[in-house]
């Protein structure tokens, strides 16, 4: 974290994966809120049901122009939903992720993904994520908050953001 950044949150990660993790265990069903900018990445995202580095589900902008819906449980990687999603670095997109039940929704900049886990290695909860690899991601505000039955309705509480 820096002081000298205009965004709230700016994550780094010079090789491999990392993320900055808020929650826990406690968390099962909820919704999650951000406008993510990539400054040169491999890829960036959200994650759900986190319960470390290697066990989440991760909503994922990745090179070359995918979006993706993956759940990783110890450190396999399991592709759930794919599509073609063009994007760009130093442009935010917004990223709303729902976890509920065995299902993960999510839509980014209103292109929508969505898959039912029901295999024996499916997570039924963990806390939230901001995902980057190899490069870094900047955002002013993480919202979380409960499920709202729509993807294009915003939440209505910040339960993390600077001021």
């Amino acid at each position: 974290f820096s002081t000298t950044f205009s965004q709230a949150f700016r994550v780094s990660q010079d090789r491999g994966q990392g993320m900055i993790i808020h929650g826990g265990r406690q968390w099962r069903d909820y919704r999650v809120e951000t406008a993510l900018t990539a400054h040169l990445a491999e890829h960036i995202g959200v994650g759900v049901r986190v319960q470390g580095l290697r066990r989440f589900y991760a909503v994922l902008l990745e090179r070359p122009d995918k979006l993706l819906l993956v759940r990783v449980r110890d450190g396999e990687t399991t592709l759930l939903a794919e599509t073609a999603f063009p994007w760009s670095f130093e442009m935010p997109h917004l990223f709303v992720v729902e976890a509920d039940g065995r299902t993960i929704s999510a839509a980014v900049d209103g292109v929508r993904l969505s898959a039912r886990d029901d295999s024996e290695e499916a997570l039924a909860n963990g806390g939230a994520a901001i995902i980057i690899q190899g490069g870094a991601v900047s955002t002013d505000e993480v919202i979380v908050g409960p499920i709202q039955g729509s993807l294009g309705q915003p939440a209505a509480s910040v339960t993390a953001a600077r001021s």
